[in-house]
């Protein structure tokens, strides 16, 4: 088995990562009153299910094999991630304080330190889609010791085929998986117990919770790794097959929550915890289709779709940045844009290029300068 590290960059994957960032981003900045027919842009918030499954994917891509084989230093891994992310995130926080410096110093450590989400008078507070990162880092973590010990399974029977092997390792991967569900369970009934209310926190905004949109990123990225030559998979109709299966997963997780009220109506349905899942799952198959080439992979790797996922994760955190006590970047883009623009679909497409104007800007200033300079320089050293 060769340990060749792959290209960290995907076009493709690099132009979905776009896609999923503008989901969140038209689901928030739209003004869903003028929406009329259409309802599905309020399901923007699965661009985050899509951002998981998408993680879950370039790390088993980058890191399975490696891990597995115990290959990677900890150290460099673990720098690598936080230069990343750390510096964007730390430069936005900082600089909510400085146009409202009414953060308490436990709200701004809380942020610094991505645990602003286990404490529910932070959570929210200064940037809120940052909430996420906490996710993100904590599956960071899991990575290493869950490829090292999905590796083990898989090489417990060398002398079985790829398929069989790779079978066993998704049932491991899926046994994990369903773990992490009954952690998640479980502390909302002891949270339950001791405070009397039941809480969706542990299923929404912790990693146990949230670990089934990474694990079907694993697993696509698995079957990547696996059968790279598959006929099945590979060809034109399978690809084209594989990507229309995702969306339809999508939709229908989708029409099921909207048919029931929306997401928030749907949230207390005994199906909900099922259904939910299905949007990660439907990302995992979009993104196994898009990377086999399925209709709508080229457009994806055009340079403008690649540089729009480049500067994502700039504008999904600039766009809830504070102004001031009342404003976010995108409230102030908004109001100038609607004083000027009155059709609600033209406003929209407006704001979203005038902030991502913004996060072009944090991208080449603030992003990859410390990512290149310092981050290099400390993974030299290390």
């Amino acid at each position: 088995m060769s340990l060749t590290r792959p290209s960290d960059q995907v076009p493709v994957l690099t132009g979905f990562r776009a896609l999923a960032a503008a989901m969140v981003f038209f689901g928030h900045a739209v003004d869903r009153r003028a929406l009329g027919p259409l309802w599905p842009i309020t399901y923007g918030w699965t661009g985050v299910n899509l951002f998981f499954a998408l993680s879950g994917f370039l790390f088993t891509r980058l890191y399975f094999d490696r891990f597995a084989a115990g290959a990677v230093s900890l150290r460099t891994y673990f720098l690598k991630r936080a230069f990343r992310v750390l510096p964007l995130t730390w430069f936005l926080v900082f600089a909510s304080y400085a146009a409202h410096p009414h953060y308490s110093a436990a709200d701004v450590l809380t942020h610094l330190t991505l645990t602003q989400v286990y404490f529910a008078e932070y959570r929210f507070s200064i940037n809120p889609p940052m909430w996420t990162l906490c996710v993100e880092e904590s599956f960071y973590l899991l990575v290493p010791p869950l490829f090292a010990a999905l590796g083990a399974v898989e090489r417990a029977r060398p002398a079985a085929s790829v398929g069989r092997r790779l079978l066993v390792t998704l049932i491991a991967l899926a046994a994990f998986s369903q773990a992490c569900t009954g952690v998640a369970l479980n502390l909302q009934l002891v949270d339950h117990a001791l405070s009397g209310e039941w809480k969706d926190f542990y299923w929404v905004m912790t990693v146990f919770g949230r670990f089934g949109d990474f694990g079907f990123g694993i697993a696509a990225g698995l079957v990547a790794l696996r059968a790279p030559d598959s006929r099945a998979l590979r060809s034109r109709l399978g690809a084209t097959l594989t990507l229309a299966a995702g969306v339809a997963l999508w939709a229908c997780a989708s029409v099921w929550m909207q048919s029931r009220g929306g997401v928030n109506a749907a949230g207390s349905h005994a199906l909900f915890h099922v259904v939910s899942k299905l949007h990660g799952a439907g990302g995992a198959l979009m993104i196994l289709g898009l990377y086999n080439g399925a209709p709508g992979a080229g457009i994806l790797s055009t340079r403008a779709a690649v540089y729009a996922g480049k500067i994502s994760f700039a504008l999904y955190l600039v766009q809830y940045a504070r102004l001031d006590a009342r404003d976010t970047v995108t409230d102030v883009v908004a109001r100038a844009v609607r004083g000027v623009i009155h059709r609600e679909a033209l406003a929209a497409l407006a704001i979203y290029l005038l902030v991502s104007a913004v996060a072009a800007a944090l991208h080449h200033l603030v992003e990859e300068p410390a990512r290149k300079r310092l981050g290099a320089r400390f993974i030299a050293a290390a």
